[in-house]
């Protein structure tokens, strides 16, 4: 009965996405093909496919994607190895102004780059008059590394309260014991921290593995 009345919570959400995102795209879907139309949408629809312009756009819309998820990935794990195993003043402060950007709308993000980044920008604004230069200093924001720099910036977060969570269960024992057995930093983080979530082991069998 639990099991039943929980998967019933499923139908409301799964109703609505239903109506308000598949049902008019199956209309759209039904117009492009109604009326004899079909073989003038197939045309258009292999034209799409075969235009270089549309190809490229994809091979950029992938790269971007590949990059700024690494770069998520990186400074999302750097950050969390950071905030949960070298704590410095005011890292509480860091980690709250980090989870703003989780609440903020990402429109916000970019005006912010436009404001800091962008051609009359801050960072140009002290730049120019510095290198008396005739033409901006900084000017990325428009091509697709100002793209992944907004990705990453979003995104990061998402990718770094969960492995704080994470890296908080670890009991302290382990990575005390692996140090006083003479493992470097390096070592302990990657023979006992990052197996956590696949084992669970005693601090004893963690910090034995670090052994010269």
């Amino acid at each position: 009965m639990n099991e039943t009345r929980a998967n019933g919570w499923i139908v409301p959400p799964l109703a609505m996405l239903c109506a308000v995102c598949f049902y008019p795209l199956a209309l759209l879907v039904r117009d492009g093909f109604a009326g004899g139309a079909q073989a003038a949408a197939l045309g258009s629809i292999a034209t799409l496919f075969r235009s270089a312009l549309f190809r490229a756009a994809c091979r950029h819309t992938i790269e971007i994607a590949l990059a700024s998820t690494a770069g998520c990935l990186t400074l999302g794990f750097a950050l969390a190895v950071v905030f949960a195993f070298v704590p410095f003043p005011g890292s509480a402060v860091v980690a709250r102004i980090v989870d703003t950007f989780v609440a903020l709308p990402t429109f916000l993000v970019a005006l912010a780059f436009t404001f800091v980044y962008g051609s009359a920008g801050l960072l140009n604004a002290a730049l120019v008059p510095l290198f008396r230069a005739d033409a901006p200093v900084v000017d990325f924001l428009y091509t697709p590394w100002g793209v992944i720099l907004a990705d990453v910036t979003v995104y990061t977060p998402f990718v770094l309260r969960p492995l704080v969570a994470t890296f908080a269960a670890i009991e302290t024992a382990q990575l005390e014991m692996a140090s006083s057995l003479g493992a470097r930093h390096w070592r302990v983080l990657r023979e006992v921290v990052l197996p956590q979530p696949y084992r669970h082991s005693s601090p004893a069998e963690a910090s034995a593995s670090c052994l010269p």
